[in-house]
């Protein structure tokens, strides 16, 4: 056999092992039985601890050895490939190799870099929770000191323990959870055990501390696992589950309903009776609900009822109201598809995985909602979060490849501030403005310059940040692109993620990055309750929070008007009758605004006025001087202590 023959043999193995296709693996050892005895990364991608251990034998250095066309090593390929996964005697000789491999100077955290995930790296320990799904490899490799989170960072699933939730082995998970990962990852796990439909690791999870209010940030609309849950029609027995926790049944999520309102948008009954039984109430429900609800149910004439009985019903949609007409579709509910169409949700709006309804009828082959939705003006040329239309053919993955590998670039350019060679890259491609990352996250240009929620190298801001951010916009880019950045939702913005990120703040440019985006039309109002101010006050942000009300954020609160130092502003407000005690969001009042902002006549002026300065948060449960001194303001935080 010649050298390309033999090399294109032993990929073919190395591929078909990794994804598991036995008859694949048998029909390459067919062609060259051979390829194990010469190959380490052939020999630990099978299993075949005879043959590794041979080879290590002859030559030890082989152990971290990269081979095949991934270039990944013995390690990464024994841990990370599916063939022969759920036979014990594989997944034995798998933790044989293993071992010999480290004990030969294998790094157990060995890692590749993969658009697959958002942190940009795949850890061996997650391969061996997932895709071998063995708790011997597992445990080994935390052992050998293997970390609980890719050494690059995520800002989100997949990590190892949501892979091993994805991975379906009990005993993974809870070696995992025996190495007491932070309560953040239990529960990024819930909400993908709510996912993959396993009430037992929901269960497992729960006992061993996962938050359920938290876990609603991916398939919830930021709501508690209960969203999550409806939300993907999930049946009574997890219901249950979830419902054993301490999760509160008035959480509500993105546009402020809760798990109730959800329940009987979605026409999910068993969920709503449960709720009902635990005091859940109608009351919960505004007439936008029961108007999605009466279009879920088909019923066409209490859906007209409520229409012609509020002429400005279709002014009150939300977010996630549009959403529904995708959720029908991706949930077999197309019947429903024409009277949410009649109550005036967006055709053309874009999902969280980037797809409008348009392109989930065509995929499906749903004809008939394909045409009602041509009917009510979808769009035929919006793209998808890939760069496909609607009746596009997929492009070619060798193609994409490319596109792929110049977002990359550009993405390098935006994070280290090579302006002039992004101008060059829009130059040769004008497009790219609008193309997205491969990753999960799926951002755009602009959302890099958030430094946030992104690969942990590219989570930087540099000295020109907001000349970078000024040319993508001038190019066009959409300073209202949101990403899958934390769960994503329409809040998931690029000014959200200058104003959560500690980078741009420790660079000084917080304010004039988001005097950039404003000044291109950023929306000021991302989030029930005020969100880009509240998220300026919590970080003690006092240039961003100024540019936000020079921008039209209206300062008609005690806790903005502490916040931004009026105090005349202030005066007036308590000549009102306002309460200076007066809680706002997570509970804080304006004294604790002011000591964030480190406004000593604004906390002076408010102490004397009665402020409590023992009052706490109901968030962090820090008092007002605990506030203070979280933003650096120790000064101020000893004028609110001696008061």
């Amino acid at each position: 056999m010649s050298k390309t023959g033999a090399e294109g043999g032993l990929e073919a193995l190395l591929t078909a092992a990794i994804v598991g296709d036995s008859a694949a693996v048998q029909t390459a050892l067919a062609a060259s039985p051979d390829l194990p005895r010469g190959s380490i990364h052939a020999a630990a991608a099978l299993g075949d601890a005879e043959a590794a251990l041979q080879l290590l034998g002859d030559a030890p250095s082989r152990a971290i050895e990269r081979g095949g066309l991934r270039q990944w090593t013995p390690l990464y390929y024994c841990c990370s490939s599916r063939y022969g996964r759920g036979d014990a005697s594989i997944v034995a000789a798998r933790a044989r190799i293993a071992e010999r491999l480290m004990a030969l100077g294998a790094d157990p955290n060995d890692q590749i870099a993969t658009y697959d995930t958002p942190g940009g790296f795949r850890s061996a320990l997650q391969g061996a929770a997932c895709e071998v799904a063995s708790v011997e490899l597992v445990a080994m490799l935390l052992g050998a000191g293997a970390s609980l989170l890719p050494t690059n960072g995520t800002a989100g699933p997949p990590i190892p323990l949501t892979d091993a939730v994805a991975g379906g082995n009990r005993e993974c998970v809870e070696r995992l959870l025996a190495a007491r990962p932070d309560t953040w990852q239990t529960r990024e796990a819930l909400e993908v055990a709510i996912f993959h439909d396993r009430p037992d690791l929901a269960r497992q999870l729960l006992d061993y501390g996962a938050l359920p209010n938290a876990a609603g940030r991916w398939w919830g609309q930021g709501g508690s696992c209960l969203h999550t849950a409806i939300l993907l029609q999930r049946t009574k027995e997890m219901l249950e589950v979830l419902l054993a926790s301490d999760v509160d049944l008035c959480k509500r999520d993105r546009d402020g309903r809760t798990a109730h309102a959800v329940a009987v948008r979605t026409g999910h009954d068993v969920a709503a009776d449960l709720l009902r039984e635990r005091g859940a109430s109608e009351v919960e429900l505004s007439d936008v609900d029961r108007l999605i609800a009466a279009c879920i149910r088909l019923d066409s004439q209490e859906a007209r009822r409520l229409l012609a009985a509020a002429p400005d019903l279709k002014a009150r949609y939300g977010g996630t109201d549009h959403l529904m007409l995708g959720w029908a579709i991706r949930h077999e509910k197309t019947s429903a598809v024409p009277l949410l169409l009649e109550a005036g949700l967006d055709p053309s709006v874009v999902d969280s995985e980037g797809e409008t309804p348009l392109h989930l009828a065509t995929a499906a082959g749903q004809e008939d909602t394909v045409a009602v939705l041509l009917a009510a003006g979808a769009s035929r040329t919006a793209r998808n979060y890939r760069g496909r239309t609607p009746f596009e053919e997929h492009i070619p993955a060798a193609e994409q490849r490319e596109r792929d590998e110049l977002f990359e670039r550009a993405a390098d350019a935006v994070a280290f501030g090579a302006l002039e060679t992004l101008r060059e890259l829009l130059d040769d491609e004008p497009d790219l403005i609008h193309w997205r990352s491969a990753r999960p996250h799926r951002a755009t240009l602009l959302l890099y310059c958030g430094a946030n929620g992104t690969e942990s190298p590219r989570q930087r801001t540099p000295p020109n940040a907001p000349a970078i951010a000024q040319l993508l916009l001038d190019r066009g880019a959409d300073p209202n692109a949101a990403g899958n950045l934390y769960g994503g939702g329409r809040g998931a913005t690029t000014l959200a993620m200058v104003l959560t990120s500690a980078f741009p703040i420790e660079a000084g440019l917080d304010a004039d990055l988001v005097r950039v985006l404003v000044r291109a039309g950023a929306r000021l109002d991302l989030w029930p309750g005020g969100g880009p101010m509240l998220w300026a006050i919590e970080r003690g942000l006092y240039r961003s929070a100024s540019v936000l009300a020079e921008a039209g954020v209206p300062v008609d609160n005690l806790f903005y008007a502490a916040a931004l130092n009026r105090l005349e502003l202030l005066e007036e407000l308590l000549s009102r009758g306002m309460d200076v005690n007066t809680r706002h969001w997570d509970g804080n009042t304006a004294l604790h605004a002011a000591a964030l902002m480190g406004h000593k006549e604004a906390v002076m002026f408010l102490l004397e006025r009665g402020a409590d300065p023992t009052l706490r948060d109901t968030h962090w449960k820090g008092n007002a001087a605990d506030k203070a001194r979280y933003a650096k303001h120790m000064e101020v935080a000893e004028i609110i202590e001696r008061h």
